[in-house]
Order: structure tokens, then sequence, then C-alpha cells
């Protein structure tokens, strides 16, 4: 079945799909260092492509970009690489099973080209690449805690610094 382009596909399945990769390319991947591949495979995809992929919010946390549901499935590794997948719960039986998605070519050769360029960064790095000054994590970070409504990154701020940065040619 192939999947309409302009879709926008769980969290836990980009996020299995990612750590497959991973494995296949002998990166280990820890929780921290997942959130900000996220991140990045999000606003690369956005901004390129022209459509959101992942169908969540990333919230600003003080390590960075974040999607909740991403963190708490894989939270029980603390900071170790990650060795297991997001799984569902099928409603019908109460079986689990990990989440899978069927992406778009483009997605799956942007991803690769995210991977490539970002997977073997140390996690320190990508949390100093993700908190780069005037990004989406700053802007919402700058708000004094007691003025900010929300922890959200808008998805427009996301789309709009990943275009800033294809223009100015500083990726």
């Amino acid at each position: 079945m192939v999947e309409p382009k302009d879709q926008k596909y769980d969290p836990r399945g980009v996020a299995n799909y990612i750590l497959d990769c991973c494995e296949m390319g002998g990166i280990a991947i820890s929780n921290l260092k997942l959130q900000k591949i996220m991140f990045f495979v999000e606003g690369w995809h956005s901004a390129t492509l022209g459509r959101q992929l992942i169908d969540a919010d990333f919230e600003a946390w003080d390590y960075g970009p974040v999607i909740s549901t991403i963190y708490h499935s894989f939270k029980s590794w603390g900071s170790e690489a990650i060795e297991g997948r997001a799984k569902a719960i099928n409603l019908k039986d109460g079986s689990t099973a990990p989440v899978k998605v069927n992406l778009p070519s483009d997605t799956v050769d942007l991803i690769s080209f995210i991977l490539a360029r970002y997977g073997r960064l140390a996690p320190a790095k990508l949390v100093e690449l993700s908190h780069v000054k005037d990004g989406p994590w700053d802007q919402v970070m700058r708000i004094e805690p007691s003025e900010r409504k929300t922890s959200r990154i808008s998805q427009d701020a996301i789309r709009d610094f990943f275009s800033k940065k294809i223009r100015s040619r500083t990726c």
C-alpha cells in the first residue's frame, strides 16, 4: 500500500524506523540523541519536502526539542543506547507490537541523509545544534517561564528556521 505523500506519521513509527536504520548502520542512539535526530528530520523534511512528517508537536525541554511520547516510550533506557522499539497496544486483544510506518521514498532518502550527517555526532553536539540562538527551541525558551503559555515549538517556526538555513546555505 502506498501512503499519501501529505500524510503525517505516528512519531513512534518514525522513531522505530530511525532506530532500525541506526542499528543497521552500527550507530548507538540514546533517547536524547533520538529526540535531536527526530527534530532535524522534521525540520529538514518540512523545509525541503514542504510537508510535516511527524504527527506530534515538539516541546522545548531543558536539553532541547522533545516529543513527549517518544521520551516516555524510551525513558527506561536512560542515557544508554536504545535496544527496543516503541510499541502500540492492540485494543481488540491487548497485545502489543512495535509501531511500523511505510514511509515514502523521498522521506526514506532524507532520513538516510540526516543520519549520515548527524547520526555519529555526540549527543552534546546535537544538543548544541538544537539550541542555536534564534532557533525554534531558543525562541520558546527565551520567554520567561511565568509568561510562557506552552512549551510547544510551532511547526511553522521549525519549517521557517530550516528553510532559512537552506536559503543561507548554513546547514
